[in-house]
């Protein structure tokens, strides 16, 4: 992984019993970068930060 690169994710799939959230997510944040990820509106966390 490059220096400038903070953290990397490849290829993440989550499901919650029958519920699929995500599928083949990637993600690549340089650093010095700010990153905002957002949930549904009553959420505590978007799905994402639980896996």
């Amino acid at each position: 992984m490059p220096e400038s690169i903070a953290v990397s994710v490849k290829n993440v799939s989550k499901q919650f019993d029958n519920v699929e959230v995500l599928r083949d997510i990637n993600l690549t944040v340089e650093k010095g970068t700010v990153v905002s990820i957002l949930g549904s509106s009553g959420r505590e966390n978007p799905p994402c930060c639980a896996v």
